[in-house]
């Protein structure tokens, strides 16, 4: 999006990115869309504009000018009057003793300012200057509310002898009616095609993380209320949704119901795939972090491939490269483990606090993960290999709701795959870190873990089975534990 963003705007076009909240409604979305728009265009064109800020800094600077020179020349001719009475003279002092300098400084700036001021309308009344009118104007319909008062008034008055007189008077206050979605979609194509057709450059407007609103059924809201938004001539909308939006989409004609609001709103959808490890190494080392090959591809599968995710892993990683224990590989990848184990178990505490869960169970998930087991690697793989058997689906758990519980069977899927990835192979004596091709298929069972812990539990069976060996694309047709022989 950004890229789209800058390359718009450095080929003179425009680009826009918005975030998108995660409450909005239609019409706090458009109100607040335009107005960015809005304000993008006075900042193109009027904020960072050298002839805009000499036009308005100029008529400032020449009112000033003219109005001090004005003040001083008042001043003077009054002082002067005052001395010329005490002295007892004949007359004040004629304008003609003023100086000279006051006259041309005043009429200098008296014809700079109408010389300005005539820039300035022909400046607005050109495309730029009509489309920064529209833009400002948006704003204010947008920011205020507006209240229009029409009055007319007659009077008749006749002679003082008469005594008599007849008025009339009638007054009308208009206020404007609230915002609607439609007037707003109305307003915002006005703008948005006259930006188009006055810069004859792409128009790229992103609106990011939209996904992020809470429930998927308020964006297929937002959708519906706003897609007649789109399908400006010129005008390029990037819009990042989640997984699940996108599979409606591309499913199209086969979902039960025919098309949707993201199939009638979105058409071309760009997914990114997830990084690989020599892309996840490449990019950290665009970011001058010191991370080997082999921690590279331990944090592109444990970010999922996600770039994003995997310069934050990064960022923490590098908090204990100076440390003088174990191999910063070893050590990162617990210390990332143990802050997600302790962050989650934290909200779980948090999910059973009430009298009604006894304290057993608040402590038994305190102490499913217990610290030490992320203090070597030796004590970690024990816990990898045997958590996801042993605590799936704990008996303390049973005042869980489902999305924590889908948390909890995801890190025990994470912490087993790390312990894999530590824990070298018996046969072979290779470690899966030296493994690209493993790194890359485990990180597609992470997300699919991410979608269902299910599934992601049932892949890793087909991968390791009983003897704990990784073991590429064996399919199972029964649930085999995964407690290791080796």
């Amino acid at each position: 999006m950004m890229r789209a963003i800058t390359k718009a705007n450095d080929s003179r076009g425009l680009g826009l990115w918005f975030p998108c909240p995660s409450k909005y409604n239609s019409i706090d979305f458009l109100s607040a869309l335009s107005d960015n728009l809005a304000s993008a265009v006075e900042r193109r064109f009027v904020r960072k504009s050298p002839l805009m800020l000499v036009l308005r800094r100029g008529q400032t600077l020449l009112i000033a000018t003219a109005i001090s020179v004005f003040i001083f020349g008042l001043a003077t001719a009054v002082l002067n009057d005052i001395f010329a009475a005490t002295a007892h003279r004949a007359g004040s002092v004629p304008a003609s003793a003023l100086p000279q300098w006051m006259f041309v400084i005043f009429g200098a700036s008296l014809f700079l300012f109408i010389a300005i001021y005539a820039a300035t309308l022909i400046r607005d009344n050109t495309t730029i200057g009509r489309l920064v009118r529209e833009a400002s104007s948006l704003r204010e319909r947008i920011r205020f509310t507006a209240s229009l008062r029409l009055g007319s008034e007659m009077g008749v008055t006749v002679t003082k002898a008469l005594a008599s007189t007849f008025s009339w008077s009638r007054e009308k206050s208009l206020d404007e009616r609230p915002t609607s979605v439609a007037s707003l979609i109305f307003d915002f194509r006005n703008l948005v095609e006259q930006i188009a057709t006055t810069l004859l450059r792409p128009v790229v407007i992103a609106i990011d993380e939209l996904d992020k609103i809470d429930q998927t059924d308020a964006v297929k809201e937002l959708l519906r209320d706003v897609k007649g938004i789109f399908e400006v001539t010129g005008v390029h909308f990037l819009i990042s949704i989640s997984a699940e939006a996108v599979n409606s989409l591309q499913l199209g004609s086969l979902l039960p119901d025919g098309r949707n609001e993201f199939n009638s709103s979105l058409y071309t959808v760009i997914e990114l795939p997830p990084l690989v490890p020599d892309e996840a190494r490449e990019l950290l080392r665009r970011r001058n972090c010191p991370a080997s090959a082999r921690l590279a591809s331990a944090l592109c599968l444990l970010s999922e491939g996600n770039q994003r995710e995997l310069i934050r892993l990064a960022d923490l990683c590098m908090a204990y490269a100076d440390e003088p224990e174990s191999e910063l590989d070893e050590r990162a990848i617990l210390k990332v483990l143990e802050r997600e184990s302790s962050a989650l178990i934290t909200e779980i505490i948090k999910a059973m606090a009430g009298d009604k869960v006894p304290d057993d169970a608040r402590y038994g998930a305190w102490m499913a993960l217990p610290r030490d087991a992320f203090t070597s690697v030796g004590r970690f793989i024990p816990l990898a290999q045997t958590g996801i058997v042993e605590i799936w689906q704990p008996v303390w758990a049973e005042t869980w709701k489902k999305p924590l519980q889908d948390s909890w069977q995801r890190l025990l899927i994470r912490l087993f795959v790390a312990g894999r990835l530590l824990a070298p192979s018996r046969r072979s004596g290779t470690c899966l870190l030296d493994m690209p091709a493993a790194i890359v298929d485990l990180r597609d069972v992470l997300i699919a873990a991410s979608r269902d812990t299910g599934i992601g539990r049932k892949l890793l069976t087909s991968r390791f089975g009983d003897s704990g060996e990784y073991r590429k694309g064996l399919a199972v047709s029964s649930f085999m534990p995964l407690t290791p022989r080796d």
